[in-house]
C-alpha cells in the first residue's frame, strides 16, 4: 500500500513543479517580448500574429498549440487519455500564464534604453532556459510541438531535430513575411540570434540539475 501512495505523491510533486517551471516560461516569454530586442522561433510567430490579428500571444500559444495536439491525435491510432490530458493542461496554462505576465510586466516597468532592454532580455532567456529545463527533467507536462516532433519521426527517416529545426525555419520566415508585408513589426532580431546560440545550452544545463 505504501509504494503505489509514494509514487502518486511523487508525481503530485513533479506535477506542481512543473506548473511552477512554467510560470518561469511564462515570466520569462514576457520579459523577452518587453525587450523589444527579437524573441524565440515559435515566439516570434506567434508574437507577429498576434500584432496582425490583435488576439493575445497567449491566446495564439493556445491555437497554434492545438493545432498540433489535433494532428497527434489524428496520428496515434491508440494513445494515453492522461498524457493528453496533461498536454492539455500544459497548453492552456501555459497561455493564460503568459498573458498574465505580460499584463504584469507591461505594468511594472518599460525599459526605455538598450541597456535595459537588453539586460530584461538576458534575464528572461536565463528564464526561458531554465523553466524548460525543469519542464523537461520533470517529464510530465510537454507540449503538443514536441510531440507532434517524436511521432513524425518515428513514422519517417528523418530525425526529431530535424522536424524541431524545421518548425524553427517556418516559424522564422513566417514571422519575416508578416513584417515583409507591414502585417507585424519585425520580431526577428538580435535577440532571436542569441536564442539560437544560448537557450539550448541553459536548457540543458537546467534539465541535468537534480
Amino acid at each position: 500500500m505504501c509504494a503505489p501512495f509514494f509514487v502518486e505523491k511523487v508525481k503530485t510533486i513533479e506535477f506542481i513543479r512543473s506548473l511552477i517551471a512554467y510560470l518561469l516560461i511564462a515570466l520569462g516569454s514576457a520579459l523577452t517580448i518587453k525587450a523589444t530586442l527579437g524573441v524565440g522561433s515559435f515566439m516570434a510567430l506567434t508574437v507577429a500574429l498576434a500584432n496582425w490579428t490583435g488576439l493575445s500571444v497567449g491566446m495564439l500559444l493556445i491555437l497554434l498549440e492545438m493545432i498540433f495536439f489535433v494532428i497527434c491525435l489524428l496520428l496515434e491510432q491508440h494513445f494515453e487519455l492522461k498524457g493528453y490530458g496533461l498536454m492539455l493542461v500544459a497548453v492552456f496554462f501555459s497561455g493564460v500564464t503568459t498573458d498574465l505576465a505580460l499584463n504584469v510586466v507591461s505594468k511594472a516597468f518599460s525599459p526605455e534604453s538598450y541597456g535595459w532592454r537588453m539586460l530584461s532580455f538576458l534575464i528572461g532567456l536565463g528564464l526561458l532556459g531554465i523553466g524548460n529545463g525543469r519542464v523537461l527533467r520533470y517529464g510530465m507536462l510537454t507540449f503538443p510541438i514536441e510531440k507532434w516532433c517524436l511521432l513524425v519521426s518515428q513514422r519517417t527517416k528523418y530525425s526529431f531535430k530535424f522536424y524541431r529545426y524545421g518548425i524553427d525555419v517556418f516559424c522564422v520566415s513566417s514571422a519575416l513575411l508578416l513584417a515583409g508585408l507591414h502585417l507585424s513589426p519585425l520580431v526577428i532580431r538580435e535577440g532571436t540570434v542569441i536564442s539560437m546560440l544560448f537557450l539550448a545550452p541553459i536548457i540543458t544545463w537546467a534539465s541535468r540539475i537534480h
